[in-house]
């Protein structure tokens, strides 16, 4: 319905404010949103959820008019603490959504001392209107709704330059786009660092925009100092935001080997957000990378609890077995990967690649460069990154094969290079000088 991108959108945006506030932990977006027209138990989602109270509402439209009806319960009762309707012409739902927040907060503050901390600018209606659609459609992560959500974000920007969240929408949706390989990453990202550099100068204390700027800074400009610099702001000005915890784990300080550092702050992204299937697999991903396979492998098994069928859950398990010298047991998962991540272009190369690099590891070459074939094949159909030739032909013992294809990968400005740093399925490469030349060129050492 035409109402959901209204009730999506007024949720999100109460999380985002409520998880400004000082004293109270808010769990993330993917994991409130997985009890979207539950019938379960508010004290059965506390529980899930880890909360000690629960917003619910619900949003009716009719023509101009927009119908709310919110209510905040103890979940370790099932008490009902406040209730309250709201009818309002559709242009006042950001005084609306303020009008709840504080409500909450006023509430709250009767057992903690809370505050709310004010938006920087309250937006044209109509532009509002538009960034909640391009929110709505942003959530969705696939190329068809990103081109959508960038289309409803630029819109609010023609009416209102001055709201900074549509601005940190278009450079996320921009990002992201470029990352799906919708748009060229030379044209995308330095558009969305142009708009996420508008947002922060609107409004500094936006840790949406210091997320999506720290992961351009590392992806695309390879300026690590900068990246750590936003990702650290994003963490300090919005301590519940489970995603830019979860980034600044895996993409920052895991590749880069600080793996302390990596395992607290994606196990706190997990306990933020305890139903995203993203977060829990990348979790696993962090212990495998900080060479504790088998505490990747138990985690790996709670992903797909919740999701049989994520393919990188599959794939990460399969890396862990191969570090436990598990190969059967690998081969199953990339394979599992494989099925699960294909389309009609066929499966993700990376599952693909390892796939190869599991046969290898197991002696089995002839079916290792078989899968390397159809690798190459798969290359005719979609985007196939260098750097997964290049990590197949290695351990085959194809090193100069190898290194002209990581060398390709470094002209493409492939994300994956990164993985020579500090992977566990990179040790042989890093005993080759080549690799040290690669990473001179990308700013970095081995051992920094």
């Amino acid at each position: 319905a035409d109402d959901q991108y209204i009730s999506n959108g007024l949720t999100e945006e109460l999380l985002n404010a409520l998880g400004r506030v000082k004293g109270i932990r808010v769990p993330s977006r993917t994991s409130v949103f997985a009890f979207q027209n539950s019938e379960a138990d508010i004290r059965s989602i506390g529980e899930r959820l880890n909360v000690d109270h629960a917003l619910e509402g619900s949003v009716r439209r009719s023509g101009n008019q927009v119908r709310i009806r919110a209510t905040l319960s103890d979940t370790r009762t099932g008490d009902q603490l406040w209730s309250e309707t709201y009818q309002q012409k559709m242009e006042d739902l950001f005084v609306l959504q303020e009008s709840i927040a504080n409500t909450i907060v006023e509430h709250l503050s009767e057992r903690f001392l809370l505050q709310l901390r004010p938006a920087v600018s309250r937006p044209d209606a109509q532009a509002y209107n538009l960034y909640l659609r391009g929110r709505f459609f942003a959530n969705k992560r696939n190329a068809a709704a990103l081109t959508q959500a960038r289309e409803h974000f630029q819109e609010a920007l023609r009416i209102d330059a001055s709201y900074a969240r549509s601005w940190a929408g278009l450079a996320e949706s921009l990002a992201l786009l470029g990352n799906y390989g919708v748009v060229p990453p030379s044209e995308a990202y330095p558009a969305a660092r142009e708009a996420a550099l508008k947002a922060l100068q609107l409004d500094p204390n936006l840790a949406e925009a210091h997320t999506t700027l720290a992961l351009l800074y590392k992806d695309y400009f390879w300026d690590w100092d900068a990246s750590k610099e936003h990702f650290e702001k994003a963490v300090q000005l919005d301590p519940n935001n489970a995603t830019a915890r979860h980034q600044y784990a895996v993409e920052y300080l895991s590749t880069m080997g600080h793996h302390a550092e990596a395992i607290r702050e994606a196990e706190i992204a997990a306990a933020l957000d305890p139903l995203s299937v993203v977060v829990s697999a990348d979790l696993g991903r962090v212990y495998y990378s900080a060479r504790q396979p088998e505490k990747a492998i138990v985690q790996l098994k709670k992903t797909l609890e919740l999701e049989p069928t994520f393919f990188m859950a599959h794939l990460y398990m399969g890396i862990a077995y191969l570090m436990e010298n598990e190969n059967g047991l690998a081969l199953e998962r990339f394979r599992d990967a494989q099925v699960y991540s294909g389309d009609s272009l066929g499966p993700n190369p990376n599952s693909v690649a390892y796939t190869a690099v599991a046969l290898s590891t197991a002696g089995r070459t002839k079916e290792a460069r078989e899968t390397l074939q159809q690798l190459h094949q798969l290359g005719t159909r979609r985007y196939v990154a260098p750097y997964w030739f290049g990590l197949v032909n290695g351990k085959l013992g194809e090193w100069d094969e190898a290194f002209s294809w990581m060398d390709s990968a470094l002209v493409d400005r492939n994300l994956h290079l990164l993985y020579l740093k500090d992977s566990p399925l990179t040790n042989t490469f890093r005993d080759d000088p080549r690799t040290a030349a690669i990473l001179a060129k990308m700013g970095l050492t081995i051992d920094s």
